[in-house]
């Protein structure tokens, strides 16, 4: 991971409010990028770059069956939390997991959130 991507994905976390338990960037292909996570968290990284490189190709095709433009994010809440599976650029997702956070001000800070990695994804292609 270069200093670069490490200081968007650090900016990407420091956004939230309440912080993701971890973020994993990975490629639409599912192919690990970088990562950061709480202290004392346990994250099972190529497990969830291979997910959100699956979560990518799910959430696009429903958007495009659907008729609903290009693809954001995906969601998938749980009783214990949710994880986001957002988009970033064409050839990025970045998934994150939230336990105690309130969806709303999550979603509503997302966009914020991506800046800096939806930078670096255009500078890179």
């Amino acid at each position: 991971m270069t200093n670069d991507m490490h200081q968007a994905l650090q900016h990407s976390f420091d956004r939230f409010t309440h912080r993701p338990q971890w973020l994993v960037l990975a490629t639409v292909l599912g192919d690990y990028l970088g990562h950061v996570a709480q202290p004392n968290v346990t994250v099972e990284i190529d497990r969830a770059a291979a997910l959100g490189g699956a979560a990518g190709g799910h959430h696009e095709r429903i958007t495009m069956e659907h008729g609903l433009g290009a693809v954001q994010f995906g969601l998938t809440v749980g009783d214990d939390g949710f994880v986001i599976a957002a988009f970033v650029g064409s050839g990025w997702v970045l998934c994150m997991k939230f336990t105690g956070a309130s969806l709303p001000e999550t979603l509503g800070t997302l966009p914020d959130a991506l800046v800096s990695l939806v930078q670096l994804e255009a500078e890179q292609r």
